[in-house]
Formats: C-alpha cells, sequence, structure tokens
C-alpha cells in the first residue's frame, strides 16, 4: 500500500483479542460440527477470511461476527468472552441452518422496502401457520 506521498504504509497492526476471538471462533466452529466451508455457506463470509480470524490474523466488524454467531447458533457475546458455549435458542436442523444463512445473506443486499416488504408477508404467513401447540 502506498501513502500520500508514495511510500508504503504498514497495515493496521491485529489487536491481541482477536487470537482469543479467533480460538473461540474454532472451538464453536468444531462444536457446531461444520468445515470452514460449511460455515462460509451458511454466514456468507468467506472461508479465507474464517481462516485468518480462527488464527488470529485478520481484524474483523461486529457485522462479520454477528453473522459469525447466527450461523453457529450462538449469542454474539459469547464469541468475544470464554464463556462456555450455550446456544441461543434450539439449535435448527442443519438444513433449515443453511438456509436461514442463505436468507439473511439476500436480505443483508436488498433495499430497505423490499425487506419491509418481505416481513410484511412474513407477517401474513405466521397468521395463517401459527407455531405447533398453538
Amino acid at each position: 500500500m502506498r501513502g500520500m506521498r508514495g511510500q508504503k504504509r504498514r497495515p493496521a497492526a491485529i489487536p491481541p483479542q482477536m487470537t482469543a476471538v479467533g480460538e473461540r471462533l474454532l472451538s464453536l466452529r468444531l462444536a457446531a460440527g461444520l468445515t470452514e466451508r460449511e460455515l462460509a455457506d451458511v454466514s456468507g463470509v468467506s472461508h479465507q477470511m474464517i481462516q485468518k480470524l480462527e488464527r488470529g490474523e485478520r481484524n474483523t466488524t461486529i457485522a462479520t461476527l454477528h453473522a459469525l454467531a447466527i450461523a453457529l447458533g450462538v449469542d454474539l457475546e459469547l464469541r468475544l468472552t470464554n464463556a462456555p458455549a450455550r446456544a441461543a435458542s434450539p439449535a435448527p436442523a442443519p438444513d433449515r441452518l443453511t438456509i436461514a444463512g442463505r436468507i439473511i445473506g439476500v436480505l443483508s443486499r436488498l433495499p430497505d422496502d423490499r425487506v419491509d416488504a418481505l416481513l410484511n408477508e412474513i407477517a401474513l404467513w405466521e397468521s395463517k401457520y401459527p407455531p405447533h401447540g398453538e
């Protein structure tokens, strides 16, 4: 990378906390029985990014951590601590998890008015098909 006067800029230093985040990500991924590529497919985060995060070689955004936490079925705060992993809610079947990850990827690229329209459709479906036991 070149600075304003043609000088090489050093890449930003990786915070030491990223090593702990990477170790936690690896632990959660293995506990979920996912490969890096499977987690990438479900979360929408590239497998190269997942590799670098797990090795503590890359800094990232809260949005990326949030996508990974959703894909792994854990609270985001758990990804940042050494607390034992616990499911945020009952873990969906892998096929539903894959579908949910794909839906999140699509939703993240839609304009707000399209997301609002989809949410209205979901509300209609929920009224027609209530959860079991209701």
